[in-house]
């Protein structure tokens, strides 16, 4: 029984009879290698098409009616990998495979062989990789393989039609050898492969793995040089046509036209995360953002790439993306990049770069300098703009002036001299800079902000100040251990909802936790830190002490478990009257109930819950606080 598996727009066919565990092989002990350069050099004066037929900037094999069928070629065993394009989804061959009694078809749609194999997932149209492995029944030496009604077809329309290369080993390849040839076709011609599969190249290097980049594995393409595999693919975009191409240096109209050196090796590989690629209003933010990102890997040459500038084309209509209709501020395509990336795109820290349209609907990005240091990836995106703007950016000036902020601007696009007019309730403040990097230190307030540049370009933003918001905590001093050695220690926190707050626990200079709550389990003293978003933060000294210091060892909380809508008691004896706190909370640290006494010494307090879970009910008092643990079913 045979078995068909389809990946990456390639067919893969293997006899389960059977079995391989050669050697590695190179592109060296291929049978029959055609490839559009190398045919092109050989049957030069004796062509039949005088135009040259491109595929991704690769010439096609141009195929002579005297190289249309190779005879007694064929092995008993045998791989043969074909990339072709055809618009025609009819039954007739891209190539057979005949002996005296047995005869394979392979045609743009299934395999004709005994009951018939059809793709899966394939598209002709745009191009295919076909990888066929299989062990000929009724093998005899007198066999062929023939390419003359694909031929004929390529004559009658070669646009449209196009064998483009065909590698032909005498044995079954393993996996890793089929994994090298599939991945110097889908470099060379743009074809992704589909599948949980990854990139390797003669020297089995991983150029792209898909297990390290399962976020971004969405038309996978790349462009990179591999001496063994005659590979030196300088320019790229993908075979369905998503609207980029990325190349070294400038981006020509064919591979070879483009004269750019990489050493050998080096590979640059990109994917997306098959997001949206509309560009979204925010009505708060000055860009018109795309949700679709992707991811660059580089390979065995950082210094390559470092010398190396990269040109992108974007064309807005193959990648779905309008810009913003032309107004007062005509908008323009910027790319942005950044080195790290967290399920959201952050624009405040990517280095970004302005477009040049050089044709209607082609966005061009010229000599983006694609530096990496300390990794071998980075991240991209585009958004629309005006072609003079900036970013702005508002801060605390410090942590003890609530009323004053800072407004970082960071200005693109434009040329210096910079003019910065700022016009609020207390009047109008000019300032004039050749730094693109300024900041303006403002009261709470609204504040206009124009900025003109040395080409009278202007930009216009305004920004709402308010009084810096700053977290109230309210935190006992001292706890106490209780029976079982530990304490669960909860602050109670109050913030502005747009207050983002983070916290630290510390025991001397050791970060214990960066959790709200915490639970001790030995005496000491340590420090509870609440940290605004500006960096600002407040500390709190905490002792933690021995379980005889709280009462006289008659307090209790019952019933414990609790039903839900069911009283329960807190009944204690303190050593002294005190003033005391109790709150209860619940397990994510929010506050539930609290209650103030003043000045007692015996208390019994009573309450109950209207929802199942685990409470925390903290007592404090003058000299030093404790948790109970409440059940509530």
């Amino acid at each position: 029984m045979n078995r068909l598996l389809f990946l990456a727009f390639a067919i893969y066919f293997i006899c389960l009879e059977v079995t391989y565990g050669q050697q590695t092989v190179g592109f060296s002990e291929n049978k029959l290698w055609l490839r559009g350069d190398s045919i092109i050099q050989q049957n030069s004066e004796n062509r039949t098409r005088n135009k040259e037929v491109l595929y991704n900037y690769n010439p096609v094999v141009d195929i002579m009616k005297e190289k249309a069928v190779y005879k007694n070629l064929l092995d008993e065993y045998f791989s043969i990998f074909t990339v072709f394009k055809t618009n025609d989804n009819s039954e007739e061959n891209v190539f057979k495979l005949s002996t005296r009694k047995n005869k394979i078809k392979v045609t743009s749609t299934f395999i004709d062989k005994d009951e018939g194999l059809e793709y899966d997932k394939s598209d002709p149209n745009n191009g295919m990789i076909l990888s066929y492995m299989t062990r000929m029944k009724h093998f005899s030496k007198k066999n062929s393989l023939s390419f003359k009604d694909f031929y004929k077809r390529i004559n009658e329309d070669p646009e449209n039609n196009q064998l483009v290369e065909v590698l032909y080993f005498p044995k079954i390849l393993n996996l890793l050898e089929r994994s090298k040839v599939e991945s110097y076709l889908s470099i060379k011609y743009g074809i992704s492969l589909i599948g949980k599969k990854s990139y390797i190249t003669s020297q089995n290097d991983t150029i792209w793995s898909y297990k390290k980049n399962k976020e971004f594995t969405h038309n996978v393409t790349g462009i990179g040089r591999d001496d063994e595999h005659k590979l030196d693919q300088k320019q790229s975009g993908n075979a369905l046509n998503d609207g980029l191409i990325i190349g070294f240096d400038t981006i020509e109209t064919s591979n070879t036209k483009n004269k750019t050196k990489v050493s050998n090796g080096f590979f640059l590989v990109w994917g997306n995360n098959n997001a949206g690629t509309e560009l979204l209003n925010n009505a708060n933010d000055t860009f018109r953002k795309m949700e679709r990102v992707w991811k660059v890997q580089t390979s065995n040459g950082l210094e390559d790439l470092n010398q190396q500038s990269i040109e992108l084309h974007v064309n807005l209509k193959d990648m779905e993306m309008k810009l913003p209709a032309p107004g007062d501020t005509p908008f323009k395509l910027w790319l942005a990049v950044q080195d790290n990336y967290k399920g959201s795109f952050d624009f405040e820290t990517a280095i970004i770069y302005p477009s040049v349209n050089t044709e209607t609907g082609i966005m061009v990005f010229k000599d983006i300098p694609w530096e990496i240091t300390d990794k071998e990836f980075r991240y991209f995106t585009f958004f629309a703009a005006p072609a003079f703007f900036a970013q702005t950016k508002v801060t605390a000036t410090n942590c003890v002036n609530t009323t004053s902020s800072l407004v970082e601007l960071k200005l693109e696009g434009g040329q210096a001299p910079f003019n910065i007019e700022t016009t609020s309730e207390n009047g109008i403040t000019i300032h004039e800079t050749n730094d693109a990097h300024f900041n303006l230190n403002l009261e709470a307030g609204t504040h206009n902000i124009i900025i003109t540049d040395a080409l009278n370009q202007v930009f216009e933003t305004s920004v709402k100040l308010d009084v810096q918001n700053t977290p109230v905590v309210e935190i006992a001093p001292v706890w106490q251990l209780d029976a079982n050695g530990q304490v669960h220690v909860l602050p109670y926190v109050t913030a502005h909802k747009n207050l983002d707050l983070t916290y630290a626990w510390y025991d001397s200079t050791t970060k214990l936790a960066t959790t709200q709550q915490f639970v001790f389990r030995s005496k000491g003293n340590y420090e509870f830190v609440v940290i605004t978003a500006n960096g600002c933060e407040t500390r709190f000294p905490i002792e933690v002490i021995g379980n005889n210091a709280f009462d006289n060892g008659s307090s209790e909380l019952f019933p414990n478990p609790v039903e839900i809508n069911q009283s329960f008691t807190l009944s204690m004896n303190l050593k002294q009257p005190s003033k005391v706190i109790i709150r209860i909370f619940n397990i994510n640290g929010q506050l539930v109930a609290s209650e103030q006494l003043l000045n007692r010494q015996q208390i019994t307090y009573q309450n109950k819950l209207s929802n199942s879970g685990i409470y925390f009910v903290s007592v404090e008092t003058a000299q030093t606080s404790r948790t109970f643990k409440l059940l509530v079913k």
